[in-house]
This record gives C-alpha cells, structure tokens and sequence, in this order.
C-alpha cells in the first residue's frame, strides 16, 4: 500500500513538472484570470492522463486519451467575469495562432465552440468553449490526433 501510494504521488509530481506548454494565447488567458474569484483553473498532465485511461473501457476513448498530453480547464458561473476586451484579444490571439473553427453548436441559448490547430494533417490543439447561462467553460487540450481518431469517437457516440 505504501508503494503504491509512492507511486502515485511521483507519478502526479513529475507529471506536473513535465507538462509542455499549451498555445500562448491560452497560457495568458488562464493566468490571467486564474486567481480571480469564482474561476476555477486545472491542469493536467500526461502522466495523469496515462492513470485515467487505465480506467478507460471503450477502445476508442482510450486511445483518445493516450493520444492527449495535456488538459486545461477554466470554469466560471459566467462570462462576464472576463473583460470584453480580454477576450477579444483572445479570439484575436488564437486565430493568429492557426486556430480554426471547426464546429458551432447553438441550443437554447447556450453556445459550444470547438477550435483546433492542425500541423501536417494531425490536430495538435483542441479548444471548446461551453458558455452556458450558468457557466462558462474553456478547455485547452494539447493532443497528437488524427482526423480519423476523432470520426472514431463520434461514430461511436452515434
């Protein structure tokens, strides 16, 4: 039990440490507004993702997570929280970036946006963003996918 507990503990710490960098845009928009009231920042990292997928059953889903080196999470009760002007200058960063949209879905008042970056026919970065009336939500994902990874996944969700 101690061993194990061991390992864990080194397996969360140099995941941490080893955790590459996401786009600039989103490491700027997280630090920005990580220590604000009611924001809510996780990172994490690929050691991390390498555990959870042992609890992984679907196939696909599991080979979504190994393929994933980081997780970024910001959450918010609201938009609003953030100054219009730092967001603008967000969109404006990630486009710059490479960042393409690549999926709008409006239901109810609620908007989901999901943004990659693409490198040589992989997706390297995903962005979503959840902005619901209740919560806000931005998860940055460095990943090392391809297009076909991801019509695996969907068509299993169908």
């Amino acid at each position: 039990m101690l061993m194990k507990n061991y390992f864990i503990a080194m397996s969360l710490i140099l995941g941490s440490l080893t955790m590459q960098g996401q786009s600039p845009a989103v490491s700027a928009i997280v630090d920005a507004y990580r220590h604000a009231p009611e924001v809510e920042t996780v990172s994490v990292g690929g050691v991390v993702l390498n555990m959870v997928s042992w609890f992984i059953e679907e196939p696909t889903a599991k080979m979504i997570i190994k393929k994933t080196r980081k997780v970024r999470i910001m959450t918010a009760p609201d938009r609003r929280l953030f100054h219009p002007d730092d967001m603008t200058a967000f969109m404006d960063d990630i486009f710059s970036e490479g960042y393409e949209k690549i999926l709008q879905i409006r239901e109810d008042g609620n908007i989901q946006n999901i943004y990659a970056r693409m490198d040589n026919y992989r997706i390297r970065n995903v962005l979503i963003f959840v902005d619901e009336a209740d919560q806000f939500v931005l998860l940055g994902i460095k990943c090392n996918l391809k297009y076909d990874d991801l019509v695996e996944l969907l068509n299993e969700a169908i």
